[in-house]
């Protein structure tokens, strides 16, 4: 076995020198690439809370066009009613006034 120098160990510390700065260079690319994420789930958690919103708005307003088109409806309905009611009078009066000319 061979002795160790003192330039076998400058090689070394050289070496793992580098090595340390390699891991130092990596660490801070995956920090920013956590910080870029971080950012884009903020981004992501405020539209989303904004998209909530609106749904929750879109369902108010649906909800309140579900009632004016019901009592729509009912408007409709009972116009329908009385319209029935005096075509049936008409119709009554009709025959009458028939059975009397003949």
């Amino acid at each position: 076995m061979r002795e160790i120098t003192m330039e076998d160990l400058f090689q070394a510390i050289h070496d793992l020198s580098a090595d340390v700065k390699n891991v130092q260079g990596e660490t801070t690319n995956i920090k920013t690439e956590i910080k870029e994420i971080k950012s884009e789930m903020k981004d992501m958690q405020a539209e989303m809370k904004e998209m909530k919103s609106e749904t929750k708005s879109i369902k108010i307003e649906m909800k309140d066009m579900k009632d004016e088109l019901k009592q729509d409806i009912r408007k409709v309905d009972q116009k329908v009613t009385i319209l029935s009611n005096d075509i049936l009078e008409a119709k009554a009066d009709i025959t009458l006034l028939q059975k009397e000319v003949y």
